[in-house]
């Protein structure tokens, strides 16, 4: 089972929200937060940690202080349960959380003027075919390259030390049993996609105030 999790923060947090939400994560991640320069990624990444603790507190019927969050050795994060995998991804406003029963990688990204530059440099050459060919969809073909690709390096749990033109998300290894799910999003303006095992998957949308109304009363979270 596959669960998908977007989540609209339109406006910036209260101070206080911040704080109680900051109770939350592990005092890593607090370092980490605290070292962004700007506001609305601190807040997109804290309600990314915060979504992810929710979701696999709610599969998993626990506390959120029983939560150890570790790395691979590529900076991936994992909990040690069994047959749970998530992933999270965020732009502008947008937070997108997956959680899984099997390996999953996912990606938002606003949607903006395409690069051809960076389709030359870092698509494989059906990839960069496929965005540079005319036509009026090229930020979206741009976009659905770009998503996928940072989908499937999660998924693998790799990060950059796959180099992006090594493989083609048009293209997947025959003896890889991958899926690419593009979510739909109620706010256009962005795209998103994962990549699992997983045929099937479902998707839910909420807004940051309705998630911390829903938080606050939560017993797994004790906010």
């Amino acid at each position: 089972m596959t669960d998908v999790y977007i989540l609209y923060a339109q406006n910036d947090l209260s101070n206080d929200m911040f704080s109680k939400l900051m109770h939350l994560v592990s005092d890593d991640k607090k370092e980490r937060l605290e070292r962004f320069s700007r506001r609305r990624d601190a807040q997109n990444s804290l309600l990314a940690d915060v979504l992810s603790r929710f979701l696999i507190c709610q599969r998993e019927h626990i506390n959120n202080d029983q939560l150890r969050f570790e790395t691979n050795a590529y900076g991936k994060p994992f909990v040690s349960i069994p047959f749970i995998h998530f992933n999270a991804s965020h732009a502008g406003h947008r937070i997108a959380v997956a959680i899984s029963d099997f390996p999953i990688g996912i990606d938002i990204e606003t949607i903006t003027t395409p690069c051809a530059e960076i389709a030359k440099r870092y698509f494989s050459q059906d990839e960069s075919a496929y965005v540079l060919h005319p036509c009026q969809a090229m930020d979206l073909r741009f976009f659905e390259i770009w998503t996928k690709k940072e989908a499937y390096i999660k998924y693998k749990g790799k990060g950059l030390a796959i180099a992006l033109r090594s493989f083609s998300v048009l293209q997947p290894p025959p003896y890889e049993k991958i899926f690419f799910h593009r979510i739909p999003l109620q706010i256009p303006g962005a795209l998103c996609h994962i990549c699992t095992e997983d045929r099937c998957f479902h998707a839910t949308h909420l807004d940051a105030v309705s998630f911390l109304d829903i938080l606050v009363q939560n017993q797994y979270m004790a906010m």
